[in-house]
């Protein structure tokens, strides 16, 4: 059963490297610049729901990471868009 789940994560995951690497490589597919790594800050309580949510699909951290912004680019492309809003704030300053 375990074996099953990794398989389609793997399968999943690769669906998603080739997609955004197409989309955003060069004439072959291939990345035109080399990998840069990124920070990103996060409370311990959001490290915690990572290390977990990773090891309960057997993957690392980081290679959650990479398939969630991944993801969210795949998504992007398609043109879907997190909600936002704008609020207004009025600040007293004073003399």
């Amino acid at each position: 059963m375990a074996t099953k789940k990794r398989e389609i994560i793997d399968s999943a995951v690769s669906q998603i490297i080739r997609h955004v690497d197409k989309k955003h490589g060069g004439q072959d597919g291939k990345p035109t610049r080399k990998p840069n790594p990124l920070g990103v800050v996060l409370d311990q309580a959001e490290i915690d729901r990572l290390e977990s949510a990773a090891a309960e699909i057997g993957i690392n951290r980081h290679q959650l990471m990479q398939l969630a912004i991944r993801q969210f680019l795949a998504d992007f492309d398609k043109g879907r868009r997190p909600k936002t809003s704008t609020k207004t704030i009025t600040v007293i300053e004073p003399d």
